[in-house]
């Protein structure tokens, strides 16, 4: 009997693409919606390629925000900023390239491997020709 390995959800580490794709999702979400802090929010920030998370930390404090997480394999950081002020000093650091609102995403996919009511291409087009 051939045996299949199991895998481990704690084993799995993101691809490059992965971490490329969910950073595309909040951009996207973030383009889509004015970004003005009233309270505490919690948004992803975007640094410049290369940003260590040394430097990534020193930019969210200096602007008097808190780091939750530092992702690694992108530079970018999900962050609490706690005013309008502390949201400015953020974008205006020369370090950050977008700060965007950190919202749920969710996907949803059917048994059948097809989602709600696409029938399995992107966009939710036909797979006849």
């Amino acid at each position: 009997m051939l045996r299949m390995p199991r895998l481990r959800l704690l084993d799995y580490r993101p691809s490059w693409i992965t971490s490329v794709v969910l950073l595309g999702a909040f951009l996207l979400q973030g383009a889509m919606s004015p970004l003005s802090a009233q309270g505490a929010a919690n948004y992803i920030v975007l640094f410049q390629d290369g940003t260590p998370p040394a430097a990534r930390a020193r930019a969210v404090g200096n602007a008097g925000a808190a780091v939750h997480v530092t992702f690694r394999g992108v530079a970018a950081a999900s962050v609490t900023v706690p005013s309008a002020r502390a949201l400015a000093a953020l974008q205006n650091d020369p370090s950050v390239l977008s700060v965007v609102p950190n919202r749920p995403v969710t996907a949803w996919q059917g048994a059948t491997g097809k989602s709600g009511k696409g029938g399995g291409k992107p966009g939710g087009g036909s797979n006849a020709s």
